[in-house]
């Protein structure tokens, strides 16, 4: 896979860049570097090698399709279609992150941002709305959400935003914060 002008692959969920190619024998073996630091980073802690993601969003199209976009990052996903869905998962179930939309029908993101925070104290939580004025935006953010994503979005700040939050999560869990 190719992100701008850096290659990378995922192994075992963990995105890594292609620090060197080395020519052995008239064949090329790849240099991968960063996935031992970040694979004893997450054993140190006790975490999956594979985070687990929760997308809460009633859109079926859309949900589905952000849930493949990130399995085949490597993550572990589920989906939700609907509020009730969302706690039933989150009550059984471990997860790092948490991406809600806002308007889920009789319920609201700010709904499942609630029971997450209840269940889950430690997953981060990212909301998105294709709504998303300044006010909505600063609730989301003054009510506990550690980010918020405009729909429609492109891939790359999907997955930008994803592994920003993740990453936070390790750091914070060191005792080194990141902005």
């Amino acid at each position: 896979m190719v992100y701008g002008d850096e290659e990378t692959k995922v192994v075992t969920g963990i995105r890594v860049s292609l620090i060197a190619q080395i020519a052995i024998d008239n064949a090329y073996e790849c240099v991968y570097i960063v996935v031992i630091v970040e694979l004893c980073k997450r054993a140190s802690m006790n975490q999956s090698p594979l985070p687990r993601i929760l997308i809460v969003e009633d859109d079926q199209t859309f949900r589905e399709t952000v849930c493949e976009i990130l399995r085949d990052e490597g993550y572990k996903v589920k989906g939700a279609r609907s509020f009730r869905k969302a706690t039933k998962r989150l009550t059984k179930h471990e997860y790092d992150l948490i991406l809600s939309d806002i308007h889920l029908g009789d319920h609201t993101g700010f709904e499942v941002l609630e029971v997450a925070q209840t269940t889950r104290p430690g997953a981060k939580i990212m909301l998105m709305s294709s709504q998303a004025d300044p006010e909505l935006v600063q609730q989301a953010l003054a009510g506990g959400a550690e980010r918020f994503l405009e729909k429609p979005f492109r891939v790359k700040e999907l997955l930008q935003a994803v592994q920003e939050l993740l990453d936070k999560s390790i750091d914070n869990s060191n005792g080194t914060s990141v902005i």
